[in-house]
């Protein structure tokens, strides 16, 4: 298996007025938890299956997230508690912190601007799994 940085572009493989029907609800489809709308919205829809597919990646990415955090969290928690050298603990917490919650950011914003503008391409390294066909 092979990771990819930049995505399959699988846009030829659809309509482009199905693709510019369903933008919209693939759009929202990519903030991870709204990943059924497409489905909901247009069942028939290719292009919509897809980024459904893509959206729900985002929400196992956004999962995978928060528990790295809770764990990578509590455990600089833990050691912020050491006297003397503890705010140096707490301030790598929070820098953990902003850095997961960008690369949740980044795979939202990223999977957006391409269901919005009517193409289909994957989601940097997971995009290629297939979970809704």
């Amino acid at each position: 298996m092979a990771f990819r940085f930049h995505g399959r572009e699988y846009t030829s493989r659809f309509h482009p007025l199905e693709a510019k029907g369903t933008r919209i609800e693939c759009a929202c489809a990519c903030t991870g938890l709204l990943f059924f709308l497409p489905l909901v919205s247009a069942p028939d829809s290719r292009f919509g299956r897809y980024w459904a597919n893509q959206g729900l990646i985002v929400l196992l990415i956004q999962i995978l997230l928060v528990v790295l955090w809770l764990i990578v969290g509590g455990a600089l928690w833990l050691l912020s508690l050491i006297p003397l050298i503890g705010v140096l603990f707490s301030i790598l917490r929070i820098a953990v912190g902003i850095l997961l919650a960008s690369v949740a950011l980044f795979y939202v914003v990223y999977a957006m601007v391409f269901a919005a503008s009517g193409r289909a391409k994957d989601i940097p390294f997971l995009g290629h799994m297939r979970f809704i066909k």
